[in-house]
């Protein structure tokens, strides 16, 4: 009870914790530092900085292959609570706000507000299952408009285009679309909707 209550309970804390717990760090610290804590100053000084320095090459070579916007973590509790949310059901009641049923209770999800009647979201700024499931439900594919004119009739080979396309002129490559990525056709004959 000596510590700042702000510190250690969620409910009086002013900020967003982002689900990030600093529960006493010093424990952390004292439990790595076991064997060095015997040492006289200068080399217990030296060996937390050592080990310190470890922590951070560690972390740094570890993010530099992250490139995502999210960290790890919070991609993982994130794709767990997709996979949590899918039996879910999902009821409109206004363009951002749905019903959730599902879970153990019905929860009322605000997009635009970013709540959710769980308290989850609200508490660590992190969708819950049921935001998650209620975004899925709102997020439609983008509009796609079909090209003008008719669409262009491939043209019959020919003796002399077959006999060219045999010995390999076009270097073996396959056409592929840079709509769809998909191959057989191009951009123009593109009917794939996107």
């Amino acid at each position: 009870m000596e510590a700042d209550v702000k510190k250690w309970a969620r409910c009086h804390f002013h900020g967003y914790m982002y689900d990030i717990r600093t529960n006493n760090p010093a424990e952390s610290i004292n439990s790595a530092l076991r064997s060095p804590r015997e040492f006289p100053i200068i080399p217990l000084l030296d060996s937390i900085r050592e080990m310190l320095t470890r922590w951070f090459f560690r972390r740094k070579k570890l993010i530099s292959k992250h490139t995502h916007r999210l960290t790890i973590d919070v991609e993982e509790k994130i794709d767990r609570r997709i996979e949590r949310g899918k039996t879910f059901g999902v009821y409109p009641v206004t363009d951002s706000q749905l019903l959730v049923k599902g879970d153990t209770i019905d929860c009322f999800v605000d997009l635009n507000k970013r709540t959710c009647s769980s308290g989850k979201y609200d508490l660590l700024k992190i969708p819950c299952r049921h935001a998650i499931k209620a975004g899925f439900f709102v997020v439609l594919p983008p509009e796609t408009r079909k090209s003008l004119g008719r669409n262009r009739k491939r043209r019959y080979e020919t003796v002399e285009d077959k006999i060219r396309s045999s010995q390999g002129s076009q270097g073996g490559q396959l056409r592929k679309c840079s709509r769809c990525g998909l191959g057989g056709h191009n951009r123009a004959t593109c009917k794939m909707p996107i």
